[in-house]
């Protein structure tokens, strides 16, 4: 039954039947299937529909008439408007459960694994205060005033606002604060969107990247006066298509794990540090047991993956196509006076047409959201062994489908990972074999 009978505004109650994977709440009614935010399975509410569309409708909650006894108060004042947490309203270990649902689903539904092994699941050992950065959008509204909203939000066309904390960032607000009285004098262009990444080193140390479509006059001064502060030690860069800089810039390094990691703040930085140890940690483990063998690490950024692996493996090649990334890999090598890891600067799928997997005794795969394409599918019918590493359960099921039904492997062991806590997101790493 689809939801065209249902109507704009109008009111509805019903039982919630489960949670969807990004943390919507499906509601089963004689109209059709609704889905609605902030809501935990089994609560009984009302709503009003927000969209209808030609298989579902949205709706948002006006009350709960029956709630969870999992339910609690969200502790961020934005919870609800910023669009960055989608979980806050149920307690932690629930979160977790609710994600381990999320992924057997799509492991069962997409990929067609009746027999799953146990899904291990690795809690993070920070509830909040454990994101390293987060990012804000910027621009003018019609009085001319800077105004600082989520970026998430601003992507869901929602109305912008003053942030005033946000805790699964941040311990304290007064960094906030102070951030938000010095954008206030910023220059920003009138129409000009632009973003903020901000970046913590430590409670009192960060670095800001701003991101502009166009560079404008008066930026560098203003970002002079304000890396004078006497609170705070600020990096302060930018980028635009024109140009990318630092102001005030000082090298950086950081530790992850045993080993030392150069900063920059144009490339990636670990989230959530104490989490993401343990998945590493997790995947050395999985090779500790074997003799030293051949490696390859595919889609490898700044060589996080082959640093943690290289004192068990002969030699690993690492592939990756961002040159800023493989120059980082390049430079952690040097830090960590690591000699047996091959750093290409190459797609990946060309890589993998030109070169033959045969020489390999595992292949590591971490690749972006959207999961791997067919022709790199294919080619790891070479291999023994494939560890990936996923951060999209419905990609991930839809590539595992594909190597169990095609390249006879099975899934060998599923460890989830929860690295973004109060969100619906997930990293799983999964082991397969044949």
């Amino acid at each position: 039954m689809t939801s065209k009978h249902l109507e704009i505004d109008q009111i509805l109650q019903g039982k919630v039947d489960t949670i969807a994977f990004g943390g919507e709440g499906i509601l089963k009614t004689e109209f059709g299937v609704v889905f609605v935010p902030f809501c935990l399975p089994d609560e009984e509410i009302e709503i009003k529909i927000t969209a209808v569309k030609k298989k579902y409708a949205k709706g948002q909650i006006l009350r709960i008439l029956n709630p969870s006894e999992k339910r609690i108060e969200g502790k961020c004042p934005h919870f609800m408007k910023c669009g960055g947490c989608q979980l806050q309203h149920s307690e932690y270990t629930y979160q977790v459960q609710l994600k381990k649902r999320f992924l057997k689903d799509c492991l069962e539904r997409i990929a067609l694994q009746k027999k799953l092994p146990e899904i291990i699941v690795t809690e993070s050992p920070k509830n909040f205060a454990y994101r390293k950065r987060i990012e804000w959008s910027l621009h003018k509204d019609k009085e001319s005033k800077v105004c600082v909203g989520t970026y998430r939000s601003l992507e869901k066309n929602r109305p912008s606002f003053k942030v005033e904390s946000c805790p699964i960032f941040l311990e304290s607000n007064d960094f906030i604060v102070f951030l938000q009285k010095e954008l206030e004098s910023l220059p920003l262009p009138e129409k000009v969107r632009s973003r903020l990444r901000i970046i913590q080193h430590s409670p009192k140390s960060f670095t800001l990247l701003f991101h502009f479509k166009a560079f404008f006059r008066g930026f560098e001064s203003w970002a002079e006066k304000l890396s004078e502060s006497n609170d705070y030690r600020l990096n302060i860069c930018f980028s635009s298509p024109e140009m990318k800089g630092e102001i005030n810039p000082w090298k950086k390094q950081y530790k992850f794990g045993e080993f030392s990691f150069s900063f920059s703040p144009f490339g990636f930085v670990q989230n959530n540090f104490e989490a993401s140890e343990k998945l590493y940690s997790e995947l050395r483990d999985i090779l500790k047991e074997k003799n030293k063998l051949y490696g390859l690490d595919l889609f490898s950024g700044v060589g996080i993956s082959s640093l943690f692996l290289s004192s068990l493996s002969k030699k690993i090649t690492s592939v990756e196509r961002s040159r800023h990334c493989c120059e980082e890999a390049e430079k952690n090598n040097a830090i960590n006076k690591i000699e047996n890891v091959k750093v290409c600067c190459e797609d990946v799928y060309e890589f993998a047409k030109n070169n033959s997997f045969k020489p390999f005794d595992w292949v590591l795969l971490n690749p972006p959201r959207e999961g791997v394409r067919q022709p790199l599918l294919e080619k790891l019918k070479e291999v023994k062994k494939v560890i990936y590493v996923s951060c999209n359960p419905s990609t991930l099921s839809r590539d595992i489908k594909i190597l169990c039904e095609e390249g006879g492997f099975r899934l060998s062991s599923i460890r989830l990972f929860d690295l973004f806590p109060q969100t619906t997101h997930l990293e799983t790493l999964i082991v397969l074999k044949r």
